[in-house]
């Protein structure tokens, strides 16, 4: 789950595009299958070029764990091309971070203009039209965390990673579930249907299943690193949930108008384009 985070900031980012009745769909729906595609192609090399053997570069081999990939880059383009291919990687992560940001800080500025969190969320840079302010608070949190954890244990921050991938499935478990209730009843024919209820409920249900098993799997496996005997992944997805909902209750009573709004779903096909609004 942890792999696909960040895909969904085309569809974020749909206030700022041209024709956002389309074309944020398009460009996730794109952009995650080459995704899929990509994985499943560097899986079939892999296990093509290296086999599952338990020596030498064999994938069952358990000192080949982390160096799967190294060992084929290595094999195929020598030492200077799987330097080359590092680089590549290390590129890709970095173009990664601005797509993990997208949906966080537009997710924060959707919340500020309706009144679930402070006003201070809802500033747009003037210069470049984006909510910098959201942009540097997300940015100093994750540095934060990171730098904590890595001071504590490089484990615990790899730990960390597993657990984000949980957060993942649960919150686009939620998004998939709220997709079909938002639209439900006012679909017109089955293609609509089909995506705007059925499909999102399939998603929603896997991804839930999906939630749900890792956290039995972990908590039913040896753990790694412990805390009062239970797996530091579930320690600190606990923690993290307990978090957010202990700040929705906050906010619950410094914005109650918030959470007695009632929102009207609209057709899809009547949904305003606010780019270029006051909002």
């Amino acid at each position: 789950m942890f792999l696909f985070g960040g895909w969904d900031a085309a569809m974020s980012a749909n206030e700022e595009t041209s024709d956002s009745a389309s074309t944020p769909g398009k460009a996730v729906v794109g952009s995650t299958s080459l995704l899929l595609l990509g994985y499943l192609a560097i899986a079939v090399a892999t296990i093509a070029y290296s086999g599952t053997g338990t020596s030498g570069i064999g994938l069952g081999n358990a000192e080949n764990g982390a160096r799967a990939v190294d060992n084929v880059a290595t094999g195929v383009f020598g030492p200077v091309g799987s330097r080359v291919l590092a680089v590549i990687i290390v590129v890709s992560i970095c173009a990664s971070i601005p797509a993990t940001l997208l949906p966080v800080t537009r997710g924060m500025l959707a919340m500020s203009i309706q009144g679930a969190i402070g006003k201070n969320f809802r500033r747009i840079n003037p210069r470049f039209h984006t909510p910098g302010f959201n942009t540097w608070v997300a940015f100093a949190l994750a540095a934060s965390i990171c730098v904590v954890l890595s001071l504590i244990s490089s484990e615990v921050l790899e730990q960390m990673t597993l657990s984000l991938g949980i957060f993942f499935s649960f919150y686009y478990t939620l998004t998939s579930f709220s997709c079909a209730k938002w639209f439900w009843g006012r679909t017109r024919g089955v293609g609509e249907l089909m995506t705007l209820i059925v499909l999102p409920m399939i998603g929603g249900l896997i991804l839930c299943f999906a939630f749900f098993y890792t956290i039995i799997d972990i908590a039913v496996s040896p753990p790694d690193i412990s805390v009062f005997g239970i797996d530091v992944v579930l320690v600190i997805t606990f923690v993290l949930l307990l978090g957010g909902a202990v700040w929705m209750l906050i906010q619950r009573r410094r914005e109650p108008e918030f959470f007695k709004l009632k929102l009207t779903p609209q057709h899809p096909a009547h949904a305003h384009n606010l780019h270029g609004s006051d909002s």
